[in-house]
């Protein structure tokens, strides 16, 4: 339900009689939001505002298509190791000739539903064997022996 659909409702509850508290424990408003609504929305019948919070994004609509194709890639493919938030801030510049600050990519991601998250990574010197022998025999040899009351 947007603001504006809200806010109808809210006129069309005082209209029938009801008080500001009691639309107010509905819609679970303060009595004096309710009548600064009923004040705004008097003798409107459209939606005269449309919610604008902050800067509008010099990405559009086709270009954050673009870019979610371009990261479903290999990041290999355009010379990257990993999509980092300094990889993508770079695509964005090469691609599209728009400049964001790192710190403003995530917002671009969670607008086309990627999230930022770090790769797993495994130690190329790791040996499956070793670990696998040291859990399965090492280490319960080690808890049966335990610490003695004089080791600390």
């Amino acid at each position: 339900m947007t603001k504006f659909e809200r806010n109808k409702l809210i006129e069309s509850c005082h209209n029938n009689g009801k008080s500001q508290i009691e639309i107010g424990k509905i819609f679970k408003l303060s009595q004096s939001a309710i009548s600064k609504i009923l004040i705004s929305t008097r003798g409107k019948e459209t939606d005269d505002f449309q919610e604008t919070r902050g800067v509008k994004s010099k990405l559009g609509e086709i270009e954050k298509n673009k870019l979610s194709s371009i990261l479903k890639k290999s990041p290999t493919e355009y010379g990257f190791f990993v999509w980092n938030k300094w990889s993508i801030k770079s695509i964005i510049q090469q691609e599209f000739g728009v400049s964001y600050n790192k710190n403003y990519i995530y917002m671009i991601m969670r607008s086309i539903n990627f999230s930022s998250q770090k790769p797993a990574t495994k130690d190329y010197r790791k040996n499956e064997e070793l670990v696998s022998v040291f859990k399965e025999e090492k280490i319960p040899e080690i808890k049966k022996k335990g610490l003695k009351k004089n080791e600390c």
